[in-house]
């Protein structure tokens, strides 16, 4: 992996157009998969040739392997989003032992699968307390986000308008040269995610972005 960065990242990678001019970027990126809802993120960015980043779970990525060689075989990058997902309150911070255990874990879970290790590291909750020296420890850089389209939570139910909501929210990126997507494609019902992705790709699109993944896996 390369060096791992100093501080969190919340910004897509920066990237030249053909004439060398400077382009604007947007990076897609999945948490707490894989799950029933991953082959319809997927399909949805095959579809529209569009690259990701997805931050799986370890114990997610251990039962599923077969769905992270997919992941990586469609082109998208892997990350580790730890082995359980459990979340420490943001006074307290992470664990340093608990943490370093956790990361390993999915790292292995993940080399297991596809012969390969991530480079990339997205603490559960946004967590960051207590998490960079376990990362950089690791080898991993820290990526959160700049945009959280809260796809996760207070979707209505039953209701039909929530993929419109998180294409709006999505569309706040729009105001940044180089915005990182928060979507998730595990930890719950994620029918509107899958519903209001082709939107979101259509906006960004629309306004010029190029879609790029967040790191290397190696």
């Amino acid at each position: 992996c390369p060096r791992p960065t100093t501080g969190t990242v919340r910004t897509a990678p920066a990237v030249q157009d053909g004439a060398g001019a400077p382009s604007r970027t947007v990076a897609l990126t999945f948490d707490d998969g894989p799950g029933p809802w991953t082959p319809a993120v997927l399909d949805a960015l095959q579809r529209a040739q569009v690259q990701a980043t997805f931050f799986v779970v370890g114990k997610s990525a251990a039962a599923e392997p077969e769905m992270l060689r997919r992941v990586l075989a469609d082109g998208h990058a892997l990350g580790n989003h730890s082995w359980s997902h459990k979340i420490p309150s943001a006074a307290t911070g992470w664990h340093r032992a608990a943490l370093t255990a956790e990361i390993k874990r999915t790292s292995q879970a993940i080399r297991n699968a596809v012969g390969l290790k991530p480079c990339l590291f997205r603490p559960p909750g946004g967590i960051v307390k207590g998490a960079d020296t376990v990362s950089r420890a690791a080898g991993l850089s820290v990526i959160l986000w700049s945009v959280d389209t809260r796809d996760w939570a207070d979707q209505p139910s039953g209701g039909t308008s929530f993929p419109k909501v998180i294409r709006k929210r999505a569309a706040a990126g729009l105001a940044e040269e180089h915005p990182v997507i928060l979507l998730h494609d595990g930890g719950g019902d994620q029918a509107a995610t899958v519903a209001a992705l082709p939107g979101i790709i259509e906006d960004y699109r629309a306004h010029g972005y190029r879609f790029v993944t967040l790191g290397k896996i190696t």
